[in-house]
């Protein structure tokens, strides 16, 4: 029987300081719109839950 390991990080996030940024790449269509290749923002938690339903979020509103 194998055991799944949980992710270190939720998807498109990384820890700085105890705090969880979210850091995507811009998609191809939307790279005119934008200054930068990869747009990183706080997501001002250190709860993990909480990060998990903020990058969602982000995620969610960059893709559309």
């Amino acid at each position: 029987m194998k055991t799944q390991i949980a992710p270190k990080h939720p998807a498109y996030t990384f820890v700085k300081g105890n705090v969880y940024y979210f850091s995507r790449a811009i998609p191809k269509d939307l790279k005119n719109y934008y200054s930068r290749p990869r747009v990183i923002q706080s997501l001002r938690t250190t709860n993990r839950r909480l990060a998990v339903h903020s990058s969602w979020l982000l995620s969610v509103g960059l893709e559309d």
